[in-house]
């Protein structure tokens, strides 16, 4: 509930103020109203969460499977991250293979985006994220290598987990991972993650 009503409490606080605008400068309502959009897109993201993992619970989830290039998707999701990786002088180094499989394109993109953005986020600024896809023996393998902040060994067994943060300060439903993990379970894949504190 707290992170629902987070977004919302700025979302009713900003309408409010922008009721009215009389005594506020142009630049405080554009302030405002990047606060307006910014909260409702968090709070879709957190919705669009919540139903996934609901879906899976329930075992409601549909994949729609179709020939796809994985080396497309990834491109796509580099490109569409690449302003946030900007915003901390963060470098992608690619290494894609074409890997043809039968997969659902949207969810594929969907893990892409989760694990690459989660990879930007706990990044140091000026770093470096690894991409590489292979072909091994038919199977698609796929490693996502940041130089973060890491996690801690005592965490790393419970972060595919429904609900699991590992601090309070994170945003979102703790669900990220845990959907991820499912939806490539449904591919016919695994998930898996080495990490060291400190090093990434």
């Amino acid at each position: 509930s707290h992170e629902i009503r987070t977004p919302l409490t700025g979302i009713k606080g900003w309408s409010e103020t922008l009721k009215t605008v009389d005594h506020l400068t142009e630049e405080e309502i554009k302030q405002g109203m990047g606060i307006i959009s910014g909260e409702t897109d968090r709070l879709i993201h957190l919705v669009e969460e919540l139903l996934d993992f609901s879906r899976l619970q329930s075992n409601h989830f549909n994949l729609y499977k179709q020939k796809v290039q994985i080396c497309d998707i990834l491109e796509e999701t580099i490109w569409q991250l690449t302003p946030n990786a900007e915003e901390k002088q963060i470098q992608f180094i690619n290494m894609i293979e074409r890997i043809e499989l039968m997969g659902d394109r949207n969810r594929l993109k969907q893990i892409f985006l989760n694990i690459v953005q989660n990879a930007i986020k706990y990044s140091h600024e000026k770093g470096t994220i690894h991409i590489e896809a292979t072909n091994n023996e038919g199977q698609a393998v796929i490693k996502v290598k940041d130089e973060g902040i890491g996690i801690a060994k005592e965490h790393l067994p419970y972060i595919e987990q429904s609900f699991y943060q590992i601090n309070n300060h994170a945003t979102g439903a703790g669900l990220g991972l845990a959907i991820v993990k499912k939806m490539v379970e449904l591919h016919g894949g695994t998930l898996s993650f080495i990490s060291k504190e400190g090093i990434g």
